[in-house]
């Protein structure tokens, strides 16, 4: 139950502070990209590595991001036909790594 209160406020959150995000480029430092694709696969947005991330990664290059920059920004970026179930997945990730704010970014 306590999972359930903290995704919807992870989302609640979210929808208040997208727009401003969504004008912060990707290759901003400041900005962590955690894509998911149509599979469900985690991928971290302008690294070198095209291999998909299983979840004890995503939550060590979040954890790794907010030792560089305790401001980081997390974004979930997914495509519209990627399942919700895979994209509340991600952001609890991000939350594991200690993620305060995430927002969400849907790509075409």
């Amino acid at each position: 139950m306590r999972t359930l209160f903290v995704v919807l406020g992870v989302i609640a959150s979210a929808f208040f502070s997208i727009g401003a995000v969504a004008q912060q480029s990707t290759d901003d430092a400041g900005t962590f990209v955690l894509s998911v694709d149509r599979e469900g696969a985690y991928f971290v947005a302008g690294s070198n590595n095209a291999l998909a991330l299983n979840e004890s990664s995503v939550v060590e290059q979040a954890g790794a991001a907010l030792l560089r920059n305790a401001d980081v920004t997390f974004v979930v970026e997914a495509n519209e036909g990627t399942p919700y179930a895979s994209v509340v997945r991600a952001a609890t990730l991000l939350q594991e790594a200690g993620a305060r704010k995430i927002v969400f970014r849907t790509r075409s």
